[in-house]
């Protein structure tokens, strides 16, 4: 083994424990870039880990933002837990239960395979669910960008991962 990999018996576990950690760190990065923008786009609060990975709520609307990490095209698989969250949420908010409006978005590194990306354009896709491969915008209709704070955030973890030998 070289001195960058750890001495393990092994191998497939370690890069299933590699891919949840890099999950977890590029939607940790999402949450903060969305909390460096959160005057910016005007919304009251942010909440991680709750009903779904980010919550953005704003005075009469709340943002629920799913992230997603594959090494490969996102598919109906990798989002079919979160549209049947969604639905129970909007349930909620459409009887009063939770005010406001709500509206989704699915965030994820890569993009969506082509029988995903054709059911998202097909008529009966919820028109308040977004998929999004650019997690360089905020979830919120009022199209504000995380521009370069998101990239610098993405940048810096890189190299701290470098210059601390982390495989993940």
């Amino acid at each position: 083994m070289s001195s960058n990999s750890p001495d393990v018996l092994d191998q497939v576990q370690l890069r299933r424990i590699e891919a949840v950690h890099r999950g977890f760190l590029y939607q940790h990065l999402y949450a903060v870039a969305c909390l460096l923008r959160l005057n910016l786009i005007g919304a009251t609060f942010l909440i991680v880990e709750s009903d779904e990975d980010i919550e953005l709520q704003f005075s009469d609307k709340r943002i629920y933002v799913q992230v997603k990490t594959r090494a490969q095209q996102l598919d109906e698989a990798d989002i079919s837990d979160a549209l049947s969250k969604f639905e129970k949420l909007r349930k909620e908010h459409n009887t009063g239960a939770r005010s406001g409006s709500a509206s989704f978005i699915i965030v994820s590194n890569v993009a969506p395979g082509p029988k995903l990306r054709e059911r998202t354009r097909a008529t009966g896709w919820p028109a308040d669910v977004q998929l999004s491969r650019r997690a360089s915008h905020l979830p919120t209709n009022r199209c504000r960008t995380l521009g370069g704070t998101f990239r610098k955030l993405l940048t810096n973890a890189r190299e701290l991962r470098r210059s601390c030998h982390l495989r993940y």
